[in-house]
């Protein structure tokens, strides 16, 4: 967890909502994968928000095997801790722009998917760390923060851990480092996930990350 999310919006939307100036392009994606290329969100040289893409798999630049798997996730509760991850949450923030996410349940033997989004925002964005290439013609790596979810939330009915949302209203603060945790983003009621957050079972073909397709957001009737 997170393993798998969605960014179904327009270059036009992704270029509005967080103030972009950089040229890019874009396509929807409805299942996106661990080592795939996506965009994130993050500073320019001049301190302006930017979009770019980095391949989903934290590498820290100094790891030897340039061409492992990589991380897709760090906890929040420990990522102050671990040499690993520490230096990119002090130095090297990003936003991971999504519509939703995925999340799977057992139910009768087989993994249901279900795919997770915040009501009336249909686009947000998750916290995330990112490194520099590891050698020369590489892309970045990013991986997303992670938080324990509360024992009787709706989305612990689903899975014990959720990606870290940041409001909207604080993308440049958490771009500039000016958090030094991120728990206390959630205070913000407008993306409070215990409101706000809701879920609606999809597709089994959405297991497979070949599956790309705007069926991957329809809701089982």
């Amino acid at each position: 967890m997170s393993g798998r999310f969605a960014l179904n919006t327009t270059e036009a939307d992704l270029r509005a909502h967080f103030s972009l100036k950089n040229s890019f392009v874009f396509k929807p994606k409805y299942n996106i994968a661990p080592a795939q290329l996506i965009p994130v969100v993050v500073l320019d040289k001049l301190g302006q928000a930017e979009l770019v893409f980095m391949q989903w798999g934290f590498i820290p630049s100094w790891q030897k095997n340039p061409h492992s798997t990589g991380y897709n996730n760090a906890r929040i509760e420990t990522v102050l801790e671990k040499p690993l991850f520490k230096q990119a949450f002090e130095k090297k923030r990003c936003l991971i722009p999504v519509s939703g996410f995925y999340e799977w349940r057992l139910i009768q033997k087989r993994k249901q998917p279900f795919f997770v989004y915040l009501n009336k925002m249909p686009l947000f964005a998750l916290a995330g760390i990112w490194a520099l290439p590891t050698e020369a013609g590489l892309f970045p790596t990013c991986a997303i923060l992670t938080k324990e979810v509360a024992k009787e939330s709706k989305m612990a009915k689903l899975h014990d851990r959720m990606p870290v949302i940041v409001p909207k209203i604080d993308y440049m603060t958490w771009l500039k480092k000016r958090h030094l945790t991120c728990l206390d983003l959630e205070k913000n009621p407008e993306i409070n996930p215990e409101i706000n957050l809701d879920y609606f079972p999809v597709s089994l073909e959405v297991n497979s990350p070949l599956f790309d397709s705007p069926d991957c957001l329809r809701a089982l009737s």
